[in-house]
């Protein structure tokens, strides 16, 4: 690889943008020893042509200075052209940005920071076309999806949900032992929630509008038998990342929301029958509802674990602070009952 003092020798076209950086691909690689991974890759594109200079494709993310070297063999060595600088690269990661002005400075390339890139998404989404990913890595909706969520909306979920799992509401109450709750800033109110977990196979939340709906669920044996059901219901599952859509992953990782652990990724989703598909984006509604109950229910069911063992009767009123403010939660037994 040529030096520094080489490379500002070669030629630099006036106005020459290079797009490119690290980019994990929305793809995952499964069947591996180490687990699933999504590939890292590396690569730049001039932006007036749309030519890729080079590519580059790695398991994990790169340290910061070999990225660097990559970009300096692009120029001594490009896939398209000849050898030459550019006037300016333009990345979305903050960190490699500040190394490339460090680096690159001296020889008269900028270095442009911006939120999303101009061509580059367009090269990856082609590129993951040739590879046969079309059908792979299908994940259920996303939270970032939403219109209206912010990432501090979503921040304010994940941050709730990581609480959930973290005290294991499970290790007290059953899905068999479902919950009424109540808060004059839900949709709808009251509703009905059952704890997941249990039985250490699937862990989450589910969500019910009405009692009736509930005990249907339990004479079907699950909500998501979308051809013995006629209304709609909702879900946080805690699972493995390769289930959560790529935007909500890419978010986590950009902003180092919380996650408590390799299993405990939340995939929030609503369950419509009749549509096509059946699994559907959650409302905005549905985000409200389950950051207020995944704050107010641990702390409400470990108080209360001998009622519930029990089978008594109970109500709990609790204050939580959540995205919107603090909301007035009530949790307790529905007025009817089930036999676990």
């Amino acid at each position: 690889m040529s030096s520094l003092k080489t490379i500002q020798k070669f030629p630099q076209q006036e106005l020459e943008i290079w797009e490119g950086g690290r980019i994990k691909m929305p793809t995952w690689i499964t069947g591996e020893r180490r687990g699933p991974y999504r590939p890292v890759l590396e690569i730049w594109v001039e932006e007036q042509t749309g030519a890729i200079i080079i590519h580059n494709m790695e398991r994990d993310l790169p340290a910061l200075q070999k990225s660097v070297d990559l970009v300096l063999k692009a120029m001594t060595t490009p896939m398209a052209g000849p050898a030459r600088r550019p006037t300016h690269l333009r990345v979305v990661e903050k960190e490699f940005a500040e190394l490339l002005r460090e680096k690159l400075g001296s020889i008269g390339i900028a270095v442009e920071l911006v939120d999303q890139f101009k061509i580059v998404d367009k090269v990856v989404a082609f590129m993951r076309k040739q590879m046969g990913k079309d059908d792979e890595g299908i994940s259920m909706p996303g939270l970032m999806s939403l219109e209206g969520v912010t990432p501090e909306r979503a921040e304010a979920f994940f941050r709730a949900a990581a609480f959930f799992y973290e005290q294991a509401p499970w290790r007290f109450i059953s899905d068999r032992s479902p919950l009424q709750v109540s808060c004059a800033a839900f949709f709808r109110s009251p509703v009905y929630l059952a704890v997941m977990g249990s039985g250490g196979t699937e862990f989450g939340l589910g969500l019910f509008f009405s009692a009736e709906e509930l005990e249907r669920v339990y004479e079907i044996g699950s909500h998501f038998d979308t051809d013995r059901m006629s209304f709609r219901t909702a879900s946080v599952i805690f699972s493995e990342p390769i289930y959560l859509a790529f935007e909500d992953l890419d978010a986590i990782e950009l902003h180092g929301w919380p996650i408590a652990g390799p299993e405990a990724y939340p995939h929030l989703l609503q369950v419509l029958p009749g549509a096509n598909p059946p699994i559907q984006p959650p409302s905005p509604d549905h985000v409200n509802i389950f950051e207020a109950c995944l704050l107010a229910l641990p702390p409400t069911i470990k108080k209360h674990k001998a009622d519930i063992r029990a089978a008594r009767p109970f109500e709990e009123e609790v204050a939580v602070g959540t995205f919107h403010g603090k909301l007035q939660v009530k949790i307790g037994s529905p007025s009817r009952a089930w036999q676990g």
